[in-house]
């Protein structure tokens, strides 16, 4: 409401502004008499401030009680009578015949041919190979080192060191201007003096000589020899063996075994049987609510009013009246 309010006030100044505004602009520029002032009466846009009661919602907190209702499990315990059946065995006496089979022995004989071993000893002739150390004689050759004496020629230099005077030319030393101009010198000179002459060495060659010398190998040499072996030769002999034989025969016994019967039988019995029972329990809860209410406030509101002011207009005396 406040909003609402203001801008319907800032809309009435504006009209005001405008309407004042376009009267004071209602004035002659192109005549040049004298102008003259006037009053007039405008209407001027003021705020202010009222106080303006208005209803608002506001929310409370209220406190109230209801009754809910719980259930509680309770475990009670009931004795039930069931029946059930048992096997009950009963112990018979009784008398059976079976057959079983008996095993008899008996001795017997038979007459069979076997091969009986008959030893005999044979004298057998054998070679052998008999090994012999024998020596034997061969040549080799071998290479050797003989000291030798030869003549040999031995060149060798006898020279000595002679001094030859030379002329050299002058320019070579600083202190000669002319350049045509010679100087003698002296210099040492080497003069070989080859001599050669027989000398009597000793050098050493190899000889390659042939040299008996004796060796010694394995000869196998085969011998006849004798020996006594034994040889098995087989006879077809008849023989008497007795065995046993066993024979199964059959014989009826007679003996007592306990049969067992199993007989039904109904029998009651009582179990305590639990169970769980859902007991109803009623109790008072308070709980909390948000109430809306109205109430009356007083607020502050600006509001734009138009106020008659008297303000001077100049006009023109010729050309507007």
């Amino acid at each position: 409401m406040k909003r609402i309010l203001t801008i319907g006030a800032l809309g009435a100044c504006a009209l005001a502004m405008m309407v004042t505004t376009t009267y004071a602009g209602d004035s002659c520029g192109s005549c040049q008499a004298e102008q003259h002032y006037v009053q007039k009466t405008v209407m001027v846009p003021s705020y202010v401030t009222e106080r303006r009661t208005i209803e608002v919602c506001e929310y409370r907190t209220e406190e109230r009680q209801r009754d809910i209702t719980e259930y509680k499990p309770v475990l009670e315990t009931r004795h039930v009578t069931q029946k059930y059946c048992v096997a009950v065995p009963e112990r018979h006496m009784r008398t059976i015949q079976y057959t079983v089979q008996r095993p008899v022995y008996e001795t017997q004989s038979r007459t069979c041919l076997v091969s009986v071993p008959v030893w005999r000893d044979v004298q057998k002739n054998y070679t052998v190979q008999v090994p012999h150390r024998e020596v034997r004689s061969a040549t080799r050759r071998v290479c050797r080192v003989t000291p030798v004496k030869e003549m040999r020629t031995v060149t060798r230099d006898e020279g000595q060191w002679v001094t030859q005077k030379v002329e050299v030319p002058c320019c070579a030393d600083d202190c000669c201007h002319d350049p045509c101009a010679v100087r003698t010198v002296c210099r040492k000179v080497w003069q070989p003096n080859v001599v050669s002459e027989q000398v009597e060495v000793t050098v050493h060659k190899p000889v390659v000589v042939d040299e008996p010398y004796e060796y010694s190998v394995c000869v196998y040499k085969p011998e006849q020899r004798t020996c006594t072996v034994k040889v098995c030769d087989y006879e077809q002999r008849e023989v008497t063996r007795n065995y046993r034989v066993c024979k199964l025969v059959p014989e009826t016994v007679t003996k007592e075994v306990c049969h067992v019967v199993y007989k039904q039988e109904v029998r009651e019995r009582t179990i305590p049987v639990r169970h769980c029972k859902m007991v109803p329990h009623t109790r008072t809860v308070s709980y909390k609510v948000c109430v809306p209410h109205k109430v009356q406030k007083e607020i502050e509101v600006q509001v734009c009013k138009m106020v008659p002011k008297t303000i001077e207009v100049p006009v023109c005396g010729v050309c507007c009246n």
